[in-house]
């Protein structure tokens, strides 16, 4: 720089001149959004009411029949209608106005919801209409995390994407923590109905504020003529784009994080020697890190290199499981669990805003359908887990499974150098 740019910089601002202002963080920006204040809250709600409808579910299933086995059956079987309904919310997602769809997903989860509690006034319920209930509000839980995940482009944009999906996230994951909470409080004092009659409530919540996204998305596309066309449109699409097709493999990760929490009980009392104190304390770390994770990338939002995070967080989710493999002293396995926390929402909302960044609008609801379907079916890695677990140890699972992470995902990146510049 000269002397005479050093001079220029240096002079006072001219008397009358409106003064410099700095530019809003762009999480403050992304709030200021009514439109998506409103899907943030809504959102929110409906996220609560997947942890809160699977404690309850779980309590009534013991109550009704003292089974473990019943209840592992009802609160897994709605895996089998997660992969239909997420790949059919994205096929509607993009033949319809994505509000109005997450509308009438809303309202139905209210509906089966009071169904359920009113079945459980009346000392109607029986367990083959729960697992049905159940079924049904698992598959359009799938549908409805699809849709709102679009709806949430709609409303920032691309620039935004990224801080808005974590803010997305945080809500999500602050709900699980007050709806068990609440819930639980209400079964001691009040029934199981009551606390069903609360996730009614949320749902019927959450389906008015919907009422306030208004202008959130561009003109629909022209209805076709099939859904199995538009759907089979969509996985030609994401054949013939390479760095979709990487993103959607990096997605299939996400089973592989359960697989580290599946590690979780048996460390805490055979390696740490803790307990299930310290393995409460593990969960806690688990979730403390994800809302620092979710807080991160909330103030960063959009400050670019959206590729290089989504490729560091998937190595360091790999190296931290094998550094907890090996740890022996239950503070550095806090640490561990918490840095596994927060790289784990790091990634999963990377992968998702980068995916958002460079996918077609007219694939976008399709492309989403298909991503989304991992983390739901993430209790696929309690089985795995528990497989490789007798088959090879413990802390064999979690190398063997870290190193899988790390060596996946540079296989992806090798194969598709150019994700790694997406800003």
């Amino acid at each position: 720089m000269s002397q005479r740019d050093i001079t220029q910089t240096a002079q006072p601002r001219p008397a009358g001149s409106a003064p410099q202002t700095r530019p809003r963080p762009l999480f403050v920006e992304t709030l200021s959004i009514p439109a998506f204040r409103y899907l943030w809250f809504s959102n929110g709600l409906t996220g609560m009411g997947v942890q809160l409808r699977a404690m309850v579910v779980a309590w009534l299933v013991l109550e009704m029949t003292g089974s473990t086995m019943w209840m592992g059956m009802t609160n897994g079987l709605p895996t089998t209608a997660i992969v239909i309904f997420s790949l059919l919310g994205g096929v509607l997602a993009d033949r319809t106005n994505r509000r109005t769809l997450l509308m009438w997903s809303r309202i139905t989860l209210a509906a089966l919801s009071f169904l359920m509690a009113l079945l459980v006034t009346l000392g109607l319920i029986e367990i083959w209409q729960l697992i049905v209930l159940v079924i049904l509000a698992g598959g359009f839980n799938a549908l409805d995390l699809t849709v709102s995940r679009a709806l949430v482009f709609d409303v920032v944009g691309k620039q935004k994407i990224l801080s808005a999906s974590s803010m997305n996230t945080m809500a999500i994951s602050l709900g699980n923590i007050l709806g068990p909470t609440i819930a639980g409080v209400l079964i001691a004092r009040a029934g199981v109905d009551a606390a069903l009659y609360l996730l009614f409530a949320a749902y019927l919540v959450s389906f008015v504020v919907l009422i306030r996204v208004k202008g959130s998305q561009p003109t629909a596309q022209p209805k076709r003529a099939s859904i199995a066309r538009d759907l089979a449109e969509g996985f030609r699409y994401i054949q013939s784009a390479p760095i979709i097709a990487s993103l959607l493999a990096l997605g299939a990760l996400a089973p592989m994080a359960t697989i580290y929490i599946a590690m979780m009980p048996i460390y805490a009392r055979e390696v740490l020697s803790t307990g299930a104190q310290g393995f409460g304390l593990l969960v806690a770390a688990w979730g403390l890190g994800g809302i620092i994770g979710s807080v991160f990338l909330t103030v960063k939002g959009g400050k670019g290199h959206k590729g290089l995070i989504v490729f560091g967080s998937g190595l360091a989710l790999g190296v931290l499981m094998i550094g907890f493999a090996y740890s022996q002293v239950f503070p550095i396995s806090f640490a561990l669990t918490a840095g596994f926390g927060f790289f784990a929402m790091v990634w999963l909302n990377s992968v998702n805003a980068v995916l958002q960044t460079v996918v077609a609008d007219e694939m976008r609801g399709r492309v989403i359908g298909i991503f989304t379907m991992a983390p739901q079916l993430m209790t696929l890695g309690w089985l795995l887990g528990g497989a490789m677990e007798v088959l090879m140890g413990s802390q064999t699972t979690l190398v063997v499974s870290g190193g899988f992470v790390i060596a996946f995902s540079l296989l992806v990146l090798s194969r598709s150098p150019g994700l790694i510049r997406i800003d």
